[in-house]
């Protein structure tokens, strides 16, 4: 039944993709949060899409956690195998269940359920979240087509309402943050410059007329903001007009 709901999804918008999914896995699995990180380069964990109240950070190295890092080596695994094992743990990075998707050999991200009823953290409940991440790996690849051809790092300024308006329906139905900055820059700053200060799950908008750019940075609360306003800070040639964050 949740197969044919996620094929119903349309194939609009990455952002899409992941809302509606993580929804439906939520819906099917009664967790009180649920999760889906992408797995980026040197094994760095970054937040997609979220359901439910926050237990692990947005970003994080793999290696943090006993559970996802299990996970990746075989597949699936609980916070049971926190009890079988003497490596010391930061509970703080330890969610109750993760599954990873894979296409091929490659890891490209996993599911995890970070709030969970301890009676539901069982056999069943893992073997039904692969069945979900082996469906999960097709939507990814889609996802990350479309994000190719929506050139996500560089966008026309007049595309920046239409994703400001998608990233805020995220947060209000995920409670996930995100912070924009709007600057001036000076002819001695070039686009290279200013692609240094994004990751790859962010998006800049820029017009070379007015010589104005605009950043949307997803998952990222004030914290976060400041230390990329630190960054711009260091070029005398550009002049934050706003910057503020989202929250709950």
């Amino acid at each position: 039944m949740l197969v044919e709901k996620l094929k119903d999804i349309e194939y609009n918008s990455s952002e899409d993709i992941f809302n509606e999914t993580i929804e439906l896995i939520s819906e099917f699995i009664y967790a009180k949060t649920v999760s889906i990180y992408t797995l980026g380069k040197n094994n760095f964990l970054r937040l997609k899409v979220r359901k439910g109240p926050q237990f692990l950070p947005n970003s994080f190295p793999m290696d943090k956690s006993i559970v996802i890092s299990m996970a990746k080596e075989f597949g699936s695994a609980n916070a049971n195998v926190l009890y079988l094992t003497e490596m010391e743990y930061d509970f703080e990075y330890e969610p109750a269940m993760a599954v990873s998707i894979k296409h091929d050999e490659e890891i490209l991200g996993f599911i995890i359920v970070e709030i969970i009823d301890p009676e539901k953290i069982n056999k069943n409940t893992e073997i039904y979240l692969k069945i979900l991440a082996s469906w999960l790996n097709t939507l990814l690849l889609a996802a990350q087509d479309l994000t190719e051809n929506e050139n996500k790092i560089f966008k026309p300024m007049e595309k920046f309402n239409n994703i400001l308006e998608k990233i805020e329906e995220r947060r209000e139905r995920f409670k996930i943050p995100y912070s924009v900055i709007i600057a001036k820059y000076s002819n001695d700053i070039s686009i290279d410059i200013l692609k240094t200060f994004i990751r790859d799950t962010d998006f800049l908008f820029f017009d070379e007329k007015k010589k104005e750019f605009r950043i949307i940075l997803t998952s990222c609360a004030e914290e976060g903001l400041k230390r990329v306003l630190n960054v711009i800070s260091k070029y005398s040639g550009i002049k934050v007009l706003e910057a503020y964050s989202k929250n709950e």
